[in-house]
């Protein structure tokens, strides 16, 4: 993943946050700890004094040691940290996917994922503040299926757009919700009379990318 901004390249991976300037040379490459076995960072969003990392992996922060949590933190320009934050709980495992996350007009930030607990998969979608990582709210959609949150994007008047998939039989699929997280409604996005808002498409080689 890459992203341009004030004539320098960002890419985050594995915990990893890299900043290279335009011609190549890099500015920092460093690596954050937040516990043994971490998945690493998945998405990063470029905020107005920093970098917001957003990731899930395992470690003793909260809830079992194998249970995945939700961890992100912020960094300066300079890849300083300045916090880190973990969402868990006991036998529940949470995940989110490359490029899950966006920053809203109210300057939050919010990101899709799933939440996993005995063999069963829900969409989540969570809100945080990037000045300190309180959290605004985390949205759980239930379904009788095994469903998957990739991406949350935001509409001009503030209501949020979740990409997501049905791993038993619907496929893809987007969910709306006002900007506090409330389920509008859901579409198969594959269907002919769906159409998403002019200023979104699905990547073409997948399904799992709004751009």
């Amino acid at each position: 993943m890459n992203i341009l901004k004030r004539g320098r390249y960002i890419i985050s991976a594995l915990s990893v946050l890299c900043v290279i300037q335009v011609s190549a040379q890099i500015t920092f490459n460093k690596t954050y700890d937040f516990s043994a076995g971490d998945e690493g960072a998945l998405s990063m969003v470029l905020v107005d004094d920093g970098y917001v990392l957003i990731g899930n992996g395992w470690g003793y922060e909260a809830g079992g040691y194998f249970d995945e949590k939700l961890k992100y933190m912020k960094t300066d320009f300079e890849g300083n940290v300045i916090w880190q934050r973990v969402y868990g709980k006991d036998s529940v495992s949470y995940y989110n996917w490359f490029m899950c996350g966006t920053q809203t007009m109210d300057s939050n930030i919010a990101f899709a994922g799933n939440i996993y607990v005995d063999g069963e998969s829900d969409v989540i979608l969570m809100k945080f503040n990037p000045e300190n990582g309180d959290t605004i709210f985390l949205k759980q959609y239930p379904s009788e299926n095994f469903q998957v949150g990739f991406q949350a994007r935001e509409f001009s008047d503030g209501k949020l757009l979740i990409l997501a998939e049905d791993l038993d039989e619907e496929g893809p699929f987007i969910i709306k919700t006002d900007e506090d997280g409330n389920y509008l409604w859901d579409k198969n996005i594959m269907a002919p009379v769906v159409k998403l808002p002019p200023q979104y498409s699905i990547y073409p080689k997948t399904i799992h990318f709004i751009y």
